[in-house]
Parts: structure tokens; sequence; C-alpha cells
């Protein structure tokens, strides 16, 4: 169906593909992880966690206050608080 010379969509499929986005989102792994010191941790949980978001922030060009977005920031606060000496429980 056109209107005004431009192709609609149906409403099923925007519907539709958020919450299909959603699902895959949810069942990917994606959880979040609890950190705790291990035997190598060095400094607070609290400031290590903040300077991992932040170079993971800066990485990626995105800032969100309260989570790391996308799947490669994850990954870079992962390596930075591992190599801190902190343990994803």
């Amino acid at each position: 169906m056109k209107r005004n010379g431009f192709e609609m969509v149906r409403p099923s499929i925007i519907v539709t593909l958020p919450v299909f986005a959603m699902a895959l989102w949810m069942l990917s792994g994606c959880t979040p992880h609890v950190w705790e010191p291990g035997p190598q941790a060095s400094g607070d949980l609290n400031v290590i966690s903040g300077q991992c978001k932040l170079m993971a922030y800066n990485m990626s060009g995105q800032y969100h206050p309260n989570a790391i977005i996308d799947f490669s920031s994850r990954q870079v606060y992962d390596a930075c608080m591992e190599s801190n000496g902190f343990v994803a429980r």
C-alpha cells in the first residue's frame, strides 16, 4: 500500500520486529555479572568498575549512565574487570 508516494509498512511487522529482537536478546546470554574480588584484585570494586565503564564507553563512542549497551562494550568492560583481578559470578 502506498501513501504520498511512500511504501507503507504493515503494523504487524512494526510490532513483531521489536518483540522478536527483545526475545533474541533475552536468550542470548547477556545477563549481568556479579563481580567479586579474586585473589589478585587490586583496588575498590566501585572505583575499578567506574573506570572500566568509562573505558568501555570511550571505546564504543556511546554513553549510557546505567548500563553498557552493546556487546563489544560489554566485552571491553569484562576484560577490564578481569585484568584488575575481579571474578564474575
